[in-house]
């Protein structure tokens, strides 16, 4: 089907502009990098439901992608000095 090829362009080109991000000092927040990654993993159980496969890979990869940052972003809340 058209549509998951359609989907599956447009979340490599979102997925591909993490990668910046993966490398930077600075992270998103946790409140954004939390519920973003589920909810891609979500979206790629949908397209899995709907035998998009292209979709299901892309949605997956950017979910994955977002749980890493917030990974990295809660490690570096760790290492950050705290006010008394």
């Amino acid at each position: 089907m058209w549509q998951d090829y359609m989907f599956m362009i447009g979340q490599w080109i979102m997925t591909a502009s993490l990668f910046p991000t993966l490398f930077a000092r600075e992270k998103p927040s946790l409140w954004t990098s939390i519920p973003t990654g589920i909810f891609c993993l979500l979206f790629g159980f949908t397209f899995y439901t709907l035998s998009f496969p292209w979709s299901t890979a892309s949605a997956s990869a950017a979910g994955v992608l977002w749980l890493i940052l917030a990974v990295q972003k809660y490690r570096n809340l760790g290492t950050q000095k705290r006010p008394v």
